[in-house]
């Protein structure tokens, strides 16, 4: 856990200089970083509780143990070997099991509540770091929109984009013809450059002020058999969709 609040104090101290140095793309990186390690927490709480549910059934009480760590590099390992015996455990009735199989699990049962204490513990701290970088985020897009569309704010830009296209960007299915459209309005609307256009669309998009929703494919719509889930990993260009003005 010491290693862990040094790593979280070092990228504190990271996110306050690029707030602080107004470095937009430093402070993005770090949220992306934040978010996959916040997504990897709780996948790994998640496989302890599946564990912990297994072994539910045969009511074992936790040894007494040490509340030593298992390094990160041995805990995927852990858990694997854990799942099969688990499962094997799981499918056991009580009276089968012998008085070294009841130990064990005690003292496995103990290193599992002790790895979900500390990975909660650190879902906290990145949670809280989480939301620190949001509000810097957010700072920093408003100062930026503020000099890209000369005084506008990001409430401004969508106004006028919502008077503009409505609710929806019309005739654009299309993610590519949609966004060229968005930005032109931008560069004619503001008297600015395609450059800086195309940067104050990045911060409205990324502000969630403007939000490209695609049309999910009717097989997986209204199939009664297909699950939306089975299809999550499969990249896949969207057959159309829709440019929406949230604002």
């Amino acid at each position: 856990m010491k290693n862990f609040i040094k790593l979280i104090k070092d990228k504190e101290e990271k996110i306050s200089t690029s707030f602080t140095n107004k470095e937009l793309k430093k402070l993005e990186h770090i949220m992306m970083q934040l978010k996959d390690q916040h997504l990897l927490i709780k996948k790994d709480i998640s496989s302890i509780n599946y564990l912990l549910d297994l072994i539910d059934k045969h009511q074992i009480n936790e040894a007494r143990l040490s509340s030593n760590n298992i390094a990160q590099n041995n805990f995927n390992n852990w858990v694997t070997d854990l799942t099969k015996t688990f499962e094997d455990f799981h499918l056991k009735q009580h009276d089968k099991l012998s008085p070294q199989d009841v130990e064990y699990l005690k003292i496995e049962k103990s290193k599992l509540l002790n790895e979900k204490k500390r990975l909660k513990e650190e879902q906290k701290h990145i949670t809280a770091l989480m939301a620190k970088t949001r509000i810097f985020l957010m700072d920093i897009r408003e100062t930026r929109c503020n000099e890209l569309s000369k005084g506008h704010t990001i409430a401004d830009v969508g106004e006028k984009l919502l008077t503009h296209f409505g609710e929806e960007v019309p005739n654009e299915m299309d993610y590519d013809f949609g966004k060229r459209k968005i930005i032109n309005f931008l560069e004619e609307a503001f008297l600015i450059n395609k450059i800086d256009s195309k940067k104050l669309f990045d911060i409205l998009e990324k502000s969630k002020a403007v939000n490209y929703i695609p049309e999910i494919p009717s097989i997986i719509r209204n199939s009664e058999t297909v699950r939306f889930d089975d299809y999550i990993d499969y990249s896949y260009e969207p057959i159309g969709g829709a440019w929406h003005i949230n604002s």
